[in-house]
Protein backbone atom coordinates (compact mmCIF):
# COMPACT_ATOMS: atom_id res chain seq x y z
CA UNK A 1 0.00 0.00 0.00
CA UNK A 2 1.15 3.69 -0.86
CA UNK A 3 0.02 6.36 -0.05
CA UNK A 4 0.62 10.21 -0.59
CA UNK A 5 -0.90 13.75 0.26
CA UNK A 6 -4.42 12.98 -0.36
CA UNK A 7 -4.02 9.98 -2.56
CA UNK A 8 -3.79 6.33 -0.84
CA UNK A 9 -4.19 2.50 -2.99
CA UNK A 10 -3.02 -0.57 -3.28
CA UNK A 11 -0.29 -1.63 -5.70
CA UNK A 12 0.51 -5.41 -6.57
CA UNK A 13 3.87 -6.41 -8.51
CA UNK A 14 4.33 -9.23 -10.50
CA UNK A 15 7.09 -10.26 -11.93
CA UNK A 16 7.21 -10.91 -15.57
CA UNK A 17 10.22 -13.56 -16.55
CA UNK A 18 11.02 -12.96 -20.43
CA UNK A 19 13.40 -15.16 -22.72
CA UNK A 20 11.83 -18.37 -21.59
CA UNK A 21 13.96 -18.33 -17.87
CA UNK A 22 12.16 -20.33 -15.64
CA UNK A 23 12.08 -23.00 -19.19
CA UNK A 24 15.76 -23.01 -18.71
CA UNK A 25 15.91 -22.89 -14.84
CA UNK A 26 13.67 -26.24 -15.17
CA UNK A 27 15.74 -27.89 -18.22
CA UNK A 28 19.02 -27.17 -15.57
CA UNK A 29 17.60 -28.92 -12.76
CA UNK A 30 16.53 -31.72 -14.41
CA UNK A 31 19.88 -32.08 -15.97
CA UNK A 32 21.27 -31.92 -12.70
CA UNK A 33 19.02 -34.65 -11.42
CA UNK A 34 19.82 -37.01 -14.10
CA UNK A 35 23.46 -36.53 -14.28
CA UNK A 36 22.96 -37.34 -10.18
CA UNK A 37 21.11 -40.86 -11.52
CA UNK A 38 23.97 -41.13 -13.66
CA UNK A 39 26.52 -40.67 -11.28
CA UNK A 40 24.69 -43.20 -8.60
CA UNK A 41 24.30 -46.06 -11.16
CA UNK A 42 28.34 -45.37 -11.70
CA UNK A 43 28.98 -45.61 -8.53
CA UNK A 44 26.68 -48.69 -7.96
CA UNK A 45 28.52 -50.71 -10.68
CA UNK A 46 31.81 -49.42 -9.34
CA UNK A 47 31.17 -51.45 -6.10
CA UNK A 48 29.82 -54.31 -8.00
CA UNK A 49 32.78 -54.57 -10.04
CA UNK A 50 35.26 -54.46 -6.86
CA UNK A 51 33.67 -56.83 -5.26
CA UNK A 52 33.24 -59.11 -8.21
CA UNK A 53 37.00 -58.84 -8.46
CA UNK A 54 37.44 -59.21 -4.86
CA UNK A 55 35.47 -62.62 -4.84
CA UNK A 56 37.38 -63.51 -8.04
CA UNK A 57 40.70 -63.15 -6.14
CA UNK A 58 39.26 -64.61 -2.67
CA UNK A 59 38.06 -67.75 -4.08
CA UNK A 60 41.48 -67.94 -6.86
CA UNK A 61 44.12 -67.14 -4.26
CA UNK A 62 42.51 -67.90 -0.48
CA UNK A 63 44.99 -70.38 1.66
CA UNK A 64 41.73 -71.38 3.03
CA UNK A 65 40.43 -72.23 0.13
CA UNK A 66 43.70 -74.21 -1.71
CA UNK A 67 43.94 -75.98 2.05
CA UNK A 68 40.36 -77.52 1.07
CA UNK A 69 41.20 -78.39 -2.13
CA UNK A 70 44.77 -80.19 -1.00
CA UNK A 71 42.46 -82.37 1.15
CA UNK A 72 39.87 -83.30 -1.89
CA UNK A 73 43.06 -84.26 -3.75
CA UNK A 74 44.20 -86.63 -0.99
CA UNK A 75 40.73 -88.12 -0.77
CA UNK A 76 40.87 -89.16 -4.16
CA UNK A 77 44.67 -90.03 -4.11
CA UNK A 78 43.33 -92.31 -0.97
CA UNK A 79 40.23 -93.34 -2.96
CA UNK A 80 42.59 -95.00 -5.73
CA UNK A 81 44.93 -96.43 -3.69
CA UNK A 82 41.79 -98.43 -2.14
CA UNK A 83 40.74 -99.08 -5.30
CA UNK A 84 44.19 -100.65 -6.54
CA UNK A 85 43.81 -102.66 -3.45
CA UNK A 86 41.77 -104.89 -5.10
CA UNK A 87 44.39 -105.90 -7.09
CA UNK A 88 45.99 -108.82 -5.65
CA UNK A 89 49.75 -108.33 -5.41
CA UNK A 90 52.19 -111.57 -6.76
CA UNK A 91 55.38 -112.85 -5.40
CA UNK A 92 58.06 -113.87 -7.56
CA UNK A 93 60.33 -116.88 -6.07
CA UNK A 94 63.73 -117.58 -8.06
CA UNK A 95 66.42 -120.06 -6.95
CA UNK A 96 69.16 -122.15 -7.63
CA UNK A 97 70.40 -125.83 -6.18
CA UNK A 98 73.06 -128.43 -6.86
CA UNK A 99 70.92 -131.89 -7.31
CA UNK A 100 73.98 -134.43 -6.38
CA UNK A 101 72.05 -137.66 -7.99
CA UNK A 102 71.98 -136.53 -11.49
CA UNK A 103 74.97 -134.36 -10.89
CA UNK A 104 73.04 -131.27 -12.20
CA UNK A 105 72.62 -127.57 -11.22
CA UNK A 106 69.01 -126.59 -11.09
CA UNK A 107 67.61 -122.98 -11.21
CA UNK A 108 63.57 -122.69 -10.28
CA UNK A 109 61.33 -119.56 -10.31
CA UNK A 110 58.15 -119.52 -9.32
CA UNK A 111 55.18 -117.09 -9.18
CA UNK A 112 52.89 -116.86 -6.04
CA UNK A 113 49.60 -115.04 -6.34
CA UNK A 114 46.90 -114.84 -3.78
CA UNK A 115 43.27 -115.74 -4.44
CA UNK A 116 40.80 -112.74 -2.93
CA UNK A 117 38.11 -114.26 -3.05
CA UNK A 118 36.04 -112.57 -0.37
CA UNK A 119 38.21 -109.49 0.84
CA UNK A 120 37.53 -107.06 -2.34
CA UNK A 121 39.02 -104.31 0.25
CA UNK A 122 35.22 -102.70 -0.12
CA UNK A 123 35.93 -101.30 3.26
CA UNK A 124 38.31 -99.11 3.19
CA UNK A 125 37.01 -98.12 -0.46
CA UNK A 126 34.13 -97.40 1.67
CA UNK A 127 35.67 -95.49 4.02
CA UNK A 128 37.88 -93.40 1.28
CA UNK A 129 35.20 -92.63 -0.26
CA UNK A 130 33.74 -91.26 2.39
CA UNK A 131 36.35 -89.27 2.92
CA UNK A 132 36.32 -87.82 -0.71
CA UNK A 133 32.68 -86.81 0.02
CA UNK A 134 33.19 -85.15 3.38
CA UNK A 135 36.23 -83.51 1.28
CA UNK A 136 33.88 -82.00 -1.48
CA UNK A 137 31.18 -80.90 1.05
CA UNK A 138 34.10 -78.96 3.05
CA UNK A 139 35.46 -76.58 0.08
CA UNK A 140 31.87 -75.58 -0.66
CA UNK A 141 31.39 -74.99 2.71
CA UNK A 142 34.50 -72.46 2.76
CA UNK A 143 33.86 -71.35 -0.32
CA UNK A 144 30.32 -70.25 0.54
CA UNK A 145 31.65 -68.61 3.87
CA UNK A 146 34.43 -66.87 2.33
CA UNK A 147 31.36 -65.26 0.19
CA UNK A 148 29.99 -64.32 3.17
CA UNK A 149 32.67 -62.83 4.89
CA UNK A 150 33.72 -60.90 2.09
CA UNK A 151 30.03 -59.45 1.75
CA UNK A 152 30.17 -58.49 5.35
CA UNK A 153 33.35 -57.06 5.39
CA UNK A 154 32.94 -55.45 2.43
CA UNK A 155 29.93 -53.85 3.62
CA UNK A 156 31.60 -52.81 6.67
CA UNK A 157 34.29 -50.96 4.15
CA UNK A 158 31.51 -48.99 2.47
CA UNK A 159 29.91 -48.28 5.62
CA UNK A 160 33.11 -46.65 6.60
CA UNK A 161 33.86 -44.67 3.61
CA UNK A 162 30.41 -43.26 3.74
CA UNK A 163 30.63 -42.01 7.39
CA UNK A 164 34.37 -40.48 6.47
CA UNK A 165 32.60 -38.53 3.56
CA UNK A 166 29.70 -37.36 5.84
CA UNK A 167 32.46 -36.04 8.37
CA UNK A 168 34.74 -34.45 5.36
CA UNK A 169 30.97 -32.78 3.86
CA UNK A 170 29.61 -32.04 6.75
CA UNK A 171 30.19 -32.82 10.31
CA UNK A 172 33.97 -31.70 10.39
CA UNK A 173 33.10 -28.31 9.00
CA UNK A 174 30.20 -27.76 10.98
CA UNK A 175 32.13 -28.67 14.09
CA UNK A 176 34.90 -25.76 12.90
CA UNK A 177 32.17 -23.57 12.66
CA UNK A 178 30.65 -23.91 15.88
CA UNK A 179 34.33 -24.03 17.50
CA UNK A 180 35.03 -20.72 16.10
CA UNK A 181 31.63 -19.05 16.77
CA UNK A 182 32.24 -20.22 20.61
CA UNK A 183 36.04 -18.60 20.67
CA UNK A 184 34.42 -15.33 18.80
CA UNK A 185 32.47 -15.09 21.73
CA UNK A 186 34.31 -16.02 24.42
CA UNK A 187 36.98 -13.12 23.15
CA UNK A 188 34.23 -10.87 22.76
CA UNK A 189 32.90 -11.60 26.61
CA UNK A 190 30.06 -13.28 25.60
CA UNK A 191 30.27 -16.84 25.87
CA UNK A 192 31.85 -18.00 29.36
CA UNK A 193 35.10 -20.40 29.55
CA UNK A 194 32.33 -23.26 30.52
CA UNK A 195 31.01 -22.90 26.90
CA UNK A 196 34.48 -23.21 25.33
CA UNK A 197 35.22 -26.06 27.12
CA UNK A 198 32.42 -27.53 25.92
CA UNK A 199 32.34 -26.82 22.35
CA UNK A 200 36.63 -27.51 22.36
CA UNK A 201 35.81 -30.76 23.73
CA UNK A 202 32.60 -31.78 21.02
CA UNK A 203 35.53 -30.38 18.62
CA UNK A 204 38.12 -33.27 19.35
CA UNK A 205 35.33 -35.70 19.90
CA UNK A 206 34.70 -35.57 16.33
CA UNK A 207 37.91 -35.06 15.03
CA UNK A 208 38.63 -38.23 16.97
CA UNK A 209 35.54 -39.98 15.37
CA UNK A 210 36.45 -38.90 11.70
CA UNK A 211 40.09 -40.57 12.55
CA UNK A 212 38.40 -44.08 14.23
CA UNK A 213 36.63 -43.83 10.70
CA UNK A 214 39.66 -43.60 8.69
CA UNK A 215 41.37 -46.52 10.63
CA UNK A 216 38.01 -48.56 9.95
CA UNK A 217 38.41 -48.09 5.84
CA UNK A 218 42.31 -48.98 6.69
CA UNK A 219 41.44 -52.26 8.58
CA UNK A 220 38.86 -53.56 6.23
CA UNK A 221 40.73 -52.82 3.21
CA UNK A 222 43.57 -54.60 4.56
CA UNK A 223 41.47 -57.59 5.33
CA UNK A 224 39.86 -57.50 2.16
CA UNK A 225 43.36 -57.32 0.14
CA UNK A 226 44.77 -60.08 2.70
CA UNK A 227 42.22 -62.56 1.83
CA UNK A 228 40.11 -62.13 5.20
CA UNK A 229 43.01 -63.48 6.95
CA UNK A 230 43.49 -62.08 10.51
CA UNK A 231 44.18 -62.94 13.91
CA UNK A 232 47.84 -64.54 13.27
CA UNK A 233 48.80 -62.66 16.44
CA UNK A 234 46.04 -63.95 18.60
CA UNK A 235 47.42 -67.04 21.11
CA UNK A 236 45.58 -70.19 20.02
CA UNK A 237 42.10 -70.53 20.92
CA UNK A 238 41.52 -67.08 21.76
Amino acid sequence: MRGGAGQQGVFVVQPIVTAGKLGWDRAVVGREIVAAEHEWAMQRLRVANDVRVAAHRLLAESPERRRAVAQIERARAALSRACAGRVPDFELEAGIHYDLASDETLTTVGVAVPLQLFDRNQGNIARAQAELAAAQHEIRRVELTLRDRLAEEFQHYLDARETVAEYRESILPDADAALTLVRKGYTEGELGYLDLLTAQQAYFRTHLAFVDALRDIQISRIRIEGLLLAGGLERPGE
